[in-house]
């Protein structure tokens, strides 16, 4: 008998208590969930414990009411405030110092009650009392986050939530009664501590953090005011394409005078997966009860911005080529991505060998394009290598990245090359120049490179700038290492200069400091001072853009760092495909020059001393005659 009544009891739980149970036994939920209730205590306990506290040491209910009810208004206000500071900022980044308020404000009023300070201090403490993260919200957006696409067990948890919140009500108030009545400053010790555990328990618990639009915004490389006005022009450019199909059939309607193609509404919200990850969209819904005469089905209204069948924003495709730069062969790209885009990445082994066919097409085009529309002024150059899985050999990928007149910065050229070579850097350039690709005024590259023969060979008048950040390393693996730090400080007097005469007068000093004792070290410097300093000819404004190749060296910096613990790509037309795909992703957040119109000064050939454009005389005169 005894045994038939556990098992019924243990059956009834398990139907009332099963599903929640297999919730809170997902890795990290429970730390979360139960955080989120202890820390919520403020809610139910502090309205009761300012009643009692104040009317024990004031013995005026109508103040106690009073400052209650101030409270209760000031929670009501800051509540949605706090969760929008969340949804932008993050949670840790809002609950941090909004716990630090309230418990200041909670010790201050505490002290202030049993000191029975004047009532208006008490007004201007109280309401900082309300400043509660929204822990349940907050405990919510993490189950919707961490159970994406399950709608069952998203109620589930929704649910779950609301179980906790009624039970810490049923506890905390009457709880908050008995310890008020024994003490106020129990009442509020007990309060802050339950907000200091259950926040650690909550805060702590970073895998199921979900992100907040700043850090959205940061990893599509844009600021949060531009992934805003990025949804909201995404939303609006939805609404604005349905709208105008409706528009375009408003004139047909049915035998009762009602329009055959009207919107409904919104679809239910889908999401999208992009490079920052699963964002959710809805579509506006139109119905169009038109129909087809050649099929005899109703037609459908189809958005060419957002398919009925996108799941995957195009912008997955810059995951892609850095995962494949960085050793992942196509069979592990959907662990790698299950893990940080969740379950609906859905790419297979075919979709993957699909787009990398499909990349090395654009590449090809890319280097095959016409280049006679574009005016490049500056260029740098350097040679990228990678290593090849399949072989022995390593892929030397020549890299062009040009400065447009309008002060831009754009990848040139990308191509296989043969070790650096001359005559490997002679084909890219007279394929440059056949495609009407003008001389540019400055290239800046590598003095070890065979690119400098070839520049010459193909545009004899583009002058020279060697890269200082190569040469430096050049010039310290010529010297031992007790002597580095100082040569290192002596070459940023060069290269860091105010203007040439300087920089020429540093690069004398350092040759007598160093030429004596590492001759080597010093002629590395003084043999190509012209080419070193030749950025002092140009503005001011342009010298930290010229001194070196950090354009590229800083797209390729990853890339360098994983070829020491990866394989690399399987082939050298895989590696130039992830390559160009790489700097193509990149290069939409590269930033103009500085001054960008100065830039088509120095294609019109102005002449720059100190940094400074000199007026030509003929200018001078003209304006003197205009005075």
């Amino acid at each position: 008998m005894t045994n038939n009544v556990l098992v019924g009891v243990k059956d009834i739980g398990q139907r009332l208590f099963g599903g929640y149970a297999e919730l809170l036994r997902i890795p990290h939920t429970a730390r979360f969930s139960v955080g989120s209730v202890i820390a919520c205590m403020p809610f139910p306990m502090v309205g009761m414990t300012i009643t009692i506290s104040v009317q024990h040491y004031y013995g005026n209910y109508s103040l106690a009411g009073a400052l209650t009810a101030v409270q209760a208004i000031a929670l009501a206000v800051a509540s949605p405030v706090l969760g929008k500071l969340v949804d932008k900022f993050g949670q840790r980044q809002v609950s941090i110092p909004t716990i630090i308020v309230w418990m200041v404000a909670a010790i201050a009023l505490v002290s202030c009650i049993t000191a029975r300070v004047p009532s208006w201090i008490l007004f201007c403490i109280v309401p900082f009392m309300a400043a509660i993260p929204p822990w349940g919200a907050m405990s919510r957006q993490r189950w919707t986050t961490l159970l994406k696409g399950d709608a069952e067990k998203t109620n589930r948890a929704l649910s779950l939530s609301g179980v906790f919140d009624e039970c810490m009500w049923v506890i905390g108030n009457p709880l908050a009664s008995t310890l008020a009545v024994i003490s106020g400053l129990l009442a509020f010790s007990f309060t802050g501590m339950c907000v200091v555990i259950g926040a650690l328990m909550f805060l702590t618990e970073l895998t199921t953090e979900p992100k907040s639009q700043t850090q959205l915004a940061r990893e599509a490389g844009m600021t949060r005011k531009e992934y805003r006005e990025r949804e909201a022009a995404r939303s609006k450019a939805l609404q604005a394409e349905a709208a105008a199909y409706v528009e375009r059939f408003a004139g047909e309607v049915d035998e009762h005078g009602h329009r055959l193609v009207v919107r409904n509404g919104y679809h239910a919200a889908r999401e999208v997966t992009t490079a920052a990850g699963a964002v959710p969209v809805r579509q506006p819904r139109v119905d169009d009860r038109r129909i087809d005469e050649a099929t005899g089905e109703r037609k459908r209204f189809g958005s060419a911005i957002l398919p009925a069948w996108a799941r995957k924003s195009p912008q997955m495709a810059e995951v892609l080529p850095l995962l494949y730069l960085h050793g992942l062969s196509s069979s592990d790209f959907g662990p790698a991505l299950t893990q940080f885009l969740g379950t609906s990445a859905g790419l297979s082994a075919k979709t993957i060998t699909r787009l990398t066919e499909q990349w090395q097409a654009e590449a090809l085009a890319f280097n095959q394009r016409s280049l006679a529309e574009t005016d490049y002024v500056y260029v740098w150059v350097d040679g990228i290598h990678l290593k090849v899985r399949l072989t022995q050999d390593k892929v030397c990928l020549l890299v062009m990245v040009g400065v447009r007149a309008d002060g831009t910065k754009e990848l040139i050229a990308l191509d296989d090359g043969h070790r650096e070579s001359t005559e490997s850097w002679a084909d890219l350039l007279r394929s440059c120049k056949r495609r009407g690709m003008a001389a540019p005024v400055l290239a800046v590259g590598d003095g070890a490179l065979g690119f400098w023969a070839a520049l010459r060979e193909v545009f004899p008048t583009t002058r020279e700038q060697r890269c200082w950040f190569h040469r430096i390393a050049n010039v310290l693996n010529a010297l031992p290492k007790s002597a580095q730090p100082g040569a290192k400080a002596a070459l940023a007097e060069i290269w860091n200069a105010e203007d040439r005469e300087h920089a020429e007068a540093a690069a004398r000093a350092f040759a007598a400091d160093y030429g004596t004792k590492w001759p080597k070290a010093a002629a590395k410097i003084t043999e190509d001072l012209d080419v070193l300093l030749e950025f002092y000819d140009y503005p001011a404004e342009h010298w930290v853009h010229l001194r070196t190749t950090n354009p590229i060296e800083s797209t390729f910096a990853t890339v360098r760092l994983r070829q020491r613990v990866t394989k690399g790509p399987g082939s050298r037309a895989a590696g130039i495909a992830m390559a160009f795909k790489l700097i193509e992703s990149a290069q939409r957040r590269w930033r103009a020059v500085n001054a960008p119109h100065l830039v088509a000064l120095v294609r019109a050939g102005a002449t720059f001393e100190r940094g400074k454009l000199v007026e030509r005389p003929e200018e001078s005169g003209r304006q003197q005659n205009v005075a």
